[in-house]
């Protein structure tokens, strides 16, 4: 892991608690960030959304404290082979990319596209 992707998992948390700070949102008031959303994000926003799934990644990894789960009781094993090799910036780009060439397809949650366009072909490649 490099310094810089280091940093921006640490400050990540930082960026979110602030977030949520400033709009007093809830949880339930938390929407299911579609390709909708993410079409209209700035590269900013996108990645912040992508250290913030990263660091869900990094909390779980470190709560299990060397004893990874077995794949059918987490993602979060598949989803670091999966991704392995990836970056902050061509997660980014890999989902302006399909969401630019799928429109009708907006609906669609962003996790969910990680997941089946990503993930899971990452994972034939990466075993």
């Amino acid at each position: 892991m490099t310094k810089t992707f280091k940093w921006r998992l640490a400050v990540a948390p930082v960026l979110v608690a602030a977030a949520l700070a400033c709009g007093s949102a809830r949880a339930d008031d938390v929407p299911l960030v579609t390709g909708e959303h993410w079409s209209k994000s700035t590269e900013q926003l996108k990645k912040v959304y992508l250290i913030g799934l990263a660091n869900v990644m990094q909390v779980e990894t470190a709560y299990q404290a060397g004893k990874p789960p077995a794949d059918d009781l987490s993602i979060i094993p598949r989803f670091a082979r999966g991704l392995k090799g990836q970056t902050l910036d061509t997660v980014r780009d890999g989902l302006d990319r399909w969401y630019a060439a799928h429109p009708d397809r907006l609906q669609r949650p962003v996790i969910e596209t990680i997941w089946f366009e990503m993930v899971v072909p990452g994972l034939k490649t990466n075993e």
